[in-house]
């Protein structure tokens, strides 16, 4: 069988907290001889896009008579949101000149 991502073979992805990772979609298989094309995907994405590094996923088309072909994607989670800083409003009272009993 073919197998043919159907967009780009690398992904950049921001890590973002709370949000998972999603295939955008189903390669496109064809075969020369008439029968199903069964497709399986894996894939080492972390469930959660709050994991920055380096991961694949991997489609593998076989057709009815055995053979195989795979395709597979690189996706990259990197961190480029500098953190926030919030200061909440307070006052500190700072003696200058402390008494001592």
């Amino acid at each position: 069988p073919t197998i043919t991502l159907s967009d780009d073979s690398t992904v950049v992805l921001e890590a973002v907290a709370d949000a998972g990772y999603v295939e955008a979609a189903v390669p496109q298989t064809t075969d020369a001889a008439a029968g199903t094309v069964d497709v399986v995907f894996t894939t080492n994405v972390e469930p959660a896009l709050s994991n920055v590094g380096s991961f694949w996923s991997k489609w593998t088309a076989t057709d009815a008579a055995g053979n195989s072909r795979s395709v597979s994607r690189t996706i990259t989670v990197r961190d480029t949101t500098p953190p926030v800083i919030t200061v909440h409003q307070s006052t500190i009272a700072v003696a200058l000149n402390p008494s001592s009993s």
